[in-house]
């Protein structure tokens, strides 16, 4: 199998591009707010930037040590948010493409990330029946809900 990210065009279903390269199956993607970088992350434990309009692989980010379910986008588009199996988020710099931040956050996987609208406030959900609330600067946890 190949696998990769199909992009779709939203009104006619057509595909439009195939982004490959992820080793095994891709679990989570994500369009920058410019729309020009695409974020996709997978069962081979690495988030990969793509130029959304060439195609062409810009990176391949390591440092989670399972499955990453989920990509967020900051506001401005200067950070890029995953979390995943390892029950940690991650924080890479998408200027530089390292990353920049790991707060091991919750006691089992991480299924969903999502940054406030002024960026300064990060929600993770997880299998563990919490979604926490997390400072971006600071990277501080604000609060648990359960």
């Amino acid at each position: 199998p190949i696998y990769g990210v199909t992009l779709l065009d939203a009104n006619s279903g057509q595909r439009l591009a195939f982004f490959k390269g992820h080793t095994t199956r891709t679990l989570a993607a994500a369009f920058s707010p410019d729309g020009k970088l695409l974020a996709s992350a997978g069962s081979d434990f690495v988030v990969k930037l793509w130029n959304a309009e060439t195609g062409q692989e810009l990176a391949t980010l390591k440092g989670h040590q399972a499955d990453v379910w989920t990509l967020a986008f900051s506001p401005d588009g200067k950070l890029l948010a995953s979390g995943g199996n390892d029950r940690s988020i991650r924080f890479w710099d998408v200027a530089t493409r390292r990353e920049v931040a790991r707060l091991e956050a919750h006691s089992d996987s991480i299924y969903s990330v999502a940054f406030s609208p002024d960026g300064q406030r990060l929600a993770s959900g997880s299998y563990d029946n919490t979604v926490k609330l997390w400072d971006v600067i600071t990277r501080q946890e604000l609060v648990t809900l359960k």
